[in-house]
């Protein structure tokens, strides 16, 4: 079970941008061996459309961009 929670928010133009806080809250974590628990989390809205997530926790990140 994991919690997301917003850090922050903020627009710029036709782009929502959002902080969030991701935490593994039951369960052993992600990432075998390392079970990860928490991790950073950036959402990019433009035009009320998701076009950017991005993940980052225990020295490695993720980006999923849509084209």
């Amino acid at each position: 079970m994991v919690q997301i929670a917003t850090q922050s928010s903020r627009e710029e133009g036709a782009s929502v941008f959002c902080d969030m806080s991701y935490r593994v809250v039951m369960g052993p974590g992600y990432v075998s061996p390392f079970y990860l628990k928490s991790f950073g989390m950036a959402l990019v809205y433009t035009e009320g459309t998701l076009a950017k997530a991005s993940l980052s926790g225990g020295g490695f990140k993720v980006h999923l961009i849509r084209n």
